[in-house]
């Protein structure tokens, strides 16, 4: 994700004319573009994703409802070669009602900072991120993972989605990658039972091929202790993993195979 910053420099904000990164998140703070600054939006625990007809590529992330815009995501095909993620096709998230609103983060398809693996038979894609401590008087770096639901194995996700699990706490993550070189591509045994934080949803396309899919934040994620750059990295990792399931590179075997 471009605009603000990668997860392994997530401090620095990176403006929406630059494309020096393929997944980032922001700084707490307001970060700052070349002609304004402008906060973190506030996302509610429940989001809802809804296109609009007649634009393919784009969507907007919403409220409880389709009426309560938050931002706009457009899919980004690389042929413009526009910033921030130029010739790199991915997703890019505005911090606005269209694309003319500043760039908030964005996501190209291709990224060494969330490394999709399989584990046990289920595709997990990785990601790290300083989260908040100490009430936001610190911050610590943590590893979280979308892990993938199957379609009808479970009953709040119907048509299959990911969970999101967190794979380190409490400390430096590279004490956990102990004998793995400090990958951040490492899983342990069992990770998936790990604490859920997060919950992405698809919708069935009919009859209402509207609403794409839902993203709940759970536990910590839900009370918002992990802090605003953990919660915008996590929508725009949910929105990089929608963007691939549609490209058909969310399945075990085109994982598997990479």
């Amino acid at each position: 994700m471009d605009g603000p910053q990668t997860p392994s420099k997530p401090s620095t904000p990176l403006p929406p004319s630059s494309s020096s990164s393929s997944l980032s998140a922001p700084k707490p703070s307001p970060p700052t573009t070349p002609s304004q600054q402008f906060p973190i939006p506030s996302f509610p625990p429940t989001l809802n994703a809804y296109g609009q007809w007649g634009k393919i590529r784009s969507f907007n992330p919403c409220g409880a409802t389709e009426d309560h815009r938050l931002c706009h995501v457009e899919v980004h095909t690389g042929y413009s070669g526009k910033p921030p993620l130029g010739t790199r096709p991915g997703v890019v998230l505005y911090n606005g009602k269209d694309s003319k609103a500043p760039v908030l983060a964005a996501a190209c398809y291709d990224s060494e900072e969330m490394p999709a693996l399989v584990r046990g038979g289920r595709v997990v894609f990785v990601f790290e991120v300083e989260v908040e401590v100490g009430g936001g008087e610190g911050v610590r770096r943590e590893r979280f993972g979308w892990w993938k639901v199957g379609k009808g194995t479970e009953e709040e996700a119907k048509e299959g989605g990911f969970r999101l699990v967190a794979l380190s706490t409490g400390g430096d993550v590279g004490a956990d990658s102990a004998g793995q070189g400090g990958s951040s591509c490492y899983v342990p045994e069992g990770a998936d039972g790990g604490e859920v934080l997060a919950f992405l949803t698809w919708r069935r396309l009919f009859p209402k091929f509207k609403h794409a899919f839902t993203l709940e934040l759970l536990g910590r994620g839900r009370s918002g202790e992990l802090g605003e750059r953990w919660n915008l990295m996590v929508v725009i990792t949910a929105l990089r993993i929608w963007a691939l399931r549609l490209n058909g590179r969310t399945k075990t075997g085109v994982i598997a195979a990479e």
